[in-house]
């Protein structure tokens, strides 16, 4: 029967897990809200709408994920993980130069241009690029249908920040501060999932052992992603999804461009109680 299911058991895991997770970052910007005047307010949530924007087209790398490592052999699909996220690092350091040319026209535009000071600048950079590997391993565990531990890892890591972020904002309350635990708690993620799929040398030893796969090349790897990617099932929802998120996050964005930093912390604060 349906409820008998595992995949059923298992998604209602996941969205309990991510409904918590939602409840535990709406908590944190309310709290953001009463420790910070309206303009730092106002400064922390636009860089959290641009972060959310330039997210999106990453989103695919998800479906892109599941679709790849879910349609394996059980025992392949670890092995075939490692191999991927090979790949995701092999596209970073040879794109280098691009992203640093990308990062630093978008810190210009940002600070120029947008309104937008040059810590949050680099925070929504920052955010974005770890993002991109939080997706991934939080991806790797859905493909496995480890829902459990899907949920509890993407729990985890806003239960560090907002236990952290508490600590900054009634410490020592600073915009910049909170910025930094806020990447360390994705690094944190970072270096769960890595130690989860063995890329740190060691691992979990039920999880690493007898995981086979056929030799693949990193152009292999890469072959296999462009080609879900040029699935239909795979843009489309990702264009859809960039123009959901862009209706929801870009108001704020064009507050932040058009008025002062108060008046963005205030329309901002209204917005998440509206929420």
């Amino acid at each position: 029967s349906l409820f008998s299911s595992h995949f059923f058991k298992g998604s209602l895991v996941f969205g309990v897990a991510s409904f918590i997770t939602s409840v535990l970052n709406y908590f944190f910007n309310l709290i953001v809200a009463r420790g910070f005047d309206l303009n730092q307010y106002g400064e922390y949530m636009s860089a959290l709408s641009y972060s959310s924007l330039l997210a999106v087209p990453f989103s695919a790398l998800n479906i892109v994920i599941i679709a790849r490592i879910g349609a394996l052999p059980v025992e392949e699909r670890l092995a075939y993980a490692q191999k991927m996220h090979g790949w995701l690092l092999k596209i970073f350091k040879k794109n280098t130069f691009l992203l640093a040319l990308f990062c630093g026209g978008f810190i210009s535009i940002a600070v120029f241009f947008a309104n937008i000071t040059f810590s949050s600048a680099v925070f929504i950079l920052s955010v974005v690029v770890s993002g991109v590997f939080v997706t991934f391993y939080l991806a790797i565990l859905q493909a496995q249908k480890r829902f459990l531990l899907s949920g509890a890892y993407l729990s985890g890591i806003s239960l560090v920040k907002v236990l952290a972020g508490l600590v900054v904002l009634f410490v020592f309350p600073s915009l910049t501060a909170l910025y930094v635990i806020i990447i360390l708690a994705s690094i944190f993620g970072i270096v769960i999932g890595a130690w989860y799929i063995g890329a740190l040398g060691f691992g979990p030893p039920l999880v690493i052992k007898g995981a086979v796969l056929r030799q693949k090349s990193t152009q292999e790897i890469g072959g296999d992603v462009f080609s879900v990617l040029r699935d239909s099932k795979v843009w489309l929802p990702t264009i859809t999804m960039l123009g959901v998120v862009g209706m929801i996050q870009l108001d704020l964005v064009l507050v932040k461009y058009f008025f002062s930093g108060q008046d963005a912390g205030l329309y901002a604060g209204l917005s998440l109680l509206g929420k």
